[in-house]
C-alpha cells in the first residue's frame, strides 16, 4: 500500500487515565491496524505485523510503541505495525496534526499551550489563522475525547513568532452524544482568538453528499503554486501546493477577473495524518481566493474562520476550491470546500477577511 500523505484514523479509540491530585494523565490512541507505517524520510512503504512478542510490562509497552510509531519500525530495527498483545495501542508512523503545530499539554488537562514558531506563522511572522484553529480544535478533541463536528474562531490580535500562546479549554455542555466547548487563545493577558466548537458522533442510516466535485485537473497535472517572495521558513514552506483553478500570481495584471469568484488549490501536508485539525489549517485560503478574483494581488487578513467536518478519508491530495461570495465596502466573504482526490467531501470552511490597501 502506497502511504498518504494523510492516513486514516480509523477505529481510533482514546482512553485518558487521571491523576486525581495532579490533574496529569496520558492519551492512548487507537489507530487503524491496516498497513500505514513509514519511515521519517517519507518513502513510500508496507508495513507488516510485528513478529516479535509484545513486552509485558504495560509502561515499557507503551513507551516502545510511541518510539516504534513515531519512526515506523520496532525495538529491533524492524519496519512493522504493532498488532497482536491487544493491551498494546498501534500508533500511526505519521506526525498528527498536535506535533505539526507544536502544540503541547501541560499539568492542567484544560490548558495547552502553543509555541510560536516560523513554521506556523505567515511571511510576515504572524500565527496563520488555520494554524490557530487547527490548534484549538485538537486541544478540544483530545479534552473531550471526540472529534470536532463544527468549530469557528474569531480572530482578534495578532501572536507573532517567538511568543506562546496559551489555550483555555472549556467544556460548556458535555453530554451523551455531543460536547460543546470553547478555547481562548492567549499571549499574556492579550487574547489573540476564541473559538466555539461542538463535538460528537452519532449512530444514523442517513449518509449523504449533495455537493459535487469541481472539474480540475489531477494533482500531477498541475503547475507548482509559486510564492510572490522566496519563502523557507514560514508555513506555505512545509506545504506541497498546485495551481488547480485561477491564475499564476506572476501572471496577475487585473484584467483576469474571475466572473464566478472560484478558483483553486491542490494541497500536500507531507507527513501528517489527516485530521479534523488538520482540515482546519487548510480551510484558510479565502484571501487567496479574494485576489484571484480581481486578477491581482489584493492583501487581506481573515477575521474568523469556520470549519464543518463532514467525513474523514484517506487522502494525499487535498482540493481547497474556494468560493468567493462578494466583496464590498472593504471586506470579502467566502467559502472553501476541502475534496480529497477520490471526491469526498471532507469538510467546508468559511471566513470573512478584512482588505488592505496596497503600498503607495
Amino acid at each position: 500500500m502506497k502511504l498518504n500523505a494523510f492516513s486514516s484514523l480509523a477505529s481510533m479509540e482514546p482512553s485518558v487515565a487521571s491523576s486525581s491530585s495532579s490533574g496529569e494523565r496520558s492519551l492512548a490512541r487507537n489507530a487503524s491496524t491496516s498497513e500505514q507505517a513509514s519511515p521519517s524520510h517519507g518513502d513510500s512503504v508496507t508495513a507488516r505485523p510485528c513478529p516479535h512478542p509484545p513486552p509485558t510490562d504495560p509502561v515499557r509497552a507503551a513507551t516502545l510503541v510511541v518510539q516504534a510509531g513515531r519512526t515506523g519500525r520496532d525495538i529491533h530495527g524492524d519496519l512493522c505495525t504493532f498488532v497482536g498483545g491487544g493491551h498494546i495501542p498501534v500508533w500511526s508512523a505519521l506526525m498528527d496534526a498536535t506535533e505539526f503545530l507544536g502544540l503541547t499539554p501541560t499539568h492542567n488537562p484544560m490548558r495547552w499551550y502553543l509555541p510560536i514558531t516560523e513554521g506556523i506563522a505567515t511571511r510576515e511572522r504572524f500565527l496563520f489563522g488555520g494554524c490557530g484553529l487547527g490548534a484549538a480544535v485538537a486541544a478540544m478533541e483530545a479534552v473531550c475525547e471526540r472529534p470536532v463536528v463544527w468549530a469557528t474562531a474569531q480572530y482578534l490580535s495578532f501572536a507573532m513568532v517567538d511568543s506562546i500562546m496559551d489555550l483555555d479549554v472549556t467544556v460548556a455542555v458535555a453530554g451523551k452524544r455531543t460536547s460543546q466547548a470553547r478555547v481562548v487563545g492567549k499571549v499574556g493577558d492579550r487574547e489573540i482568538l476564541t473559538v466555539n466548537a461542538a463535538l460528537g458522533s452519532k449512530d444514523n442510516p442517513i449518509d449523504e453528499q449533495y455537493r459535487t466535485f469541481p472539474e480540475v485537473p489531477e494533482p500531477s497535472e498541475c503547475p507548482a503554486r509559486v510564492g510572490l517572495v522566496d519563502d523557507s521558513d514560514s508555513i506555505m514552506a512545509r506545504l506541497d501546493v498546485s495551481l488547480a483553478a485561477g491564475t499564476p500570481w506572476d501572471q496577475f495584471d487585473g484584467t483576469q477577473k474571475l466572473a464566478d469568484g472560484r478558483s483553486g488549490l491542490w494541497v500536500r501536508m507531507p507527513d501528517v495524518d489527516m485530521s479534523a485539525a488538520a482540515l482546519a489549517i487548510l480551510g484558510d485560503y479565502v484571501p487567496f481566493g479574494i485576489s484571484q478574483s480581481q486578477g491581482d494581488w489584493v492583501p487581506s487578513n481573515s477575521l474568523d474562520n469556520t470549519i464543518r467536518v463532514q467525513r474523514l478519508v484517506p487522502t494525499e491530495w487535498v482540493l481547497c476550491d474556494v468560493r468567493i461570495d462578494g466583496i464590498h465596502e472593504g471586506f470579502g466573504h467566502g467559502s472553501v470546500y476541502l475534496w480529497s482526490e477520490d471526491a469526498t467531501l471532507l469538510a467546508t470552511a468559511s471566513q470573512t477577511a478584512v482588505l488592505h490597501q496596497l503600498p503607495g
